[in-house]
């Protein structure tokens, strides 16, 4: 698992753990290869303990924890790639709960008496020289697992010391990667909420509607909340009474212009009393 702080998504676990299971498969592989290449070696020093046999001991045991880590990818797969899921596997599987830390534990136990073992009698080590002043002789002593002086002596250095380093990196990965768990609840955040939005309705209010009564068309004021809630309920109270009297007058102008009777024809004026009474006409001049 990669660092971070409760921000990466339940898929980068999957990710982590493929990147994870490829580099234990490295260390397997070399750990293997180098002990079979160092179990030929003479045994021509002086160091009691054959070493040869470290790599075979590291590799079962990663190939323990590589099953296991494989083992709960493939169960969050199959169930579904979220944070619930891949803390219920870790928690009630054997291979998520016993065999992936416990296999870690183990290779972090094996890897510090390897690497020591290792180190001493392949790597810090060589051709010591001893005078005896008294006697005016000199004994040399190899102190090594191996002949030093032979003519595979550098050859087995150099496998001595890539089996040191490989304990060494696989101590560091199985100390990072021994609390899957703690790393989950540390790093993966938890699985998004889909929740479905009401869009909102732009339209504008019908004019009925505008002229309820504001009390029951507004939200009441939470009994909880503060005095800034409450200042700015009794406001918002305010502004939507305002509203209401603005709606109430502008729909009382237009009844009163729509009751207002349309203005009187051309032949309803020629055809008034009022015209007739104060209008000229040929027949009454002569008669």
């Amino acid at each position: 698992m990669g660092k971070g702080k409760g921000d990466h998504p339940p898929q980068k676990f999957i990710g982590d753990q493929f990147f994870c299971q490829l580099f234990i498969f490295v260390f397997m592989g070399v750990s293997i290869t180098l002990s079979s290449l160092s179990a030929g070696m003479d045994d021509g020093g002086s160091f009691p303990f054959p070493y040869v046999f470290t790599g075979f001991v590291l590799g079962p045991i990663l190939l323990v924890n590589l099953i296991s880590r494989w083992y709960v990818v493939r169960a969050v797969q199959k169930k579904g790639v979220t944070r619930k899921n891949i803390l219920e596997i870790l928690n009630n599987t054997t291979f998520g709960k016993h065999i992936w830390p416990w296999s870690c534990r183990v290779g972090m136990l094996w890897c510090i008496p390897g690497s020591i073992l290792t180190g001493l009698g392949g790597v810090n080590c060589g051709i010591e020289e001893n005078h005896d002043n008294a006697n005016g002789t000199s004994r040399v002593k190899n102190n090594c697992y191996y002949d030093i002086e032979g003519v595979h002596g550098e050859m087995y250095k150099g496998l001595a010391i890539g089996l040191v380093v490989i304990h060494v990196f696989s101590f560091v990965y199985l100390l990072l990667s021994n609390c899957p768990v703690h790393s989950v609840l540390e790093q993966i955040k938890e699985d998004p909420r889909t929740t479905t939005a009401t869009p909102a309705n732009n339209r504008p209010a019908a004019a009925p509607a505008a002229t309820a009564t504001p009390a029951a068309s507004t939200p009441q004021a939470s009994p909880n909340g503060g005095a800034g809630n409450e200042t700015e309920m009794k406001t918002k109270i305010q502004q939507l009474e305002n509203r209401v009297r603005e709606l109430e007058s502008r729909e009382r102008q237009v009844r009163e212009l729509s009751v207002l009777p349309p203005p009187p024809t051309y032949n309803e004026l020629m055809n008034s009393d009022g015209y007739k009474s104060t209008g000229a006409h040929p027949d009454n001049t002569f008669s």
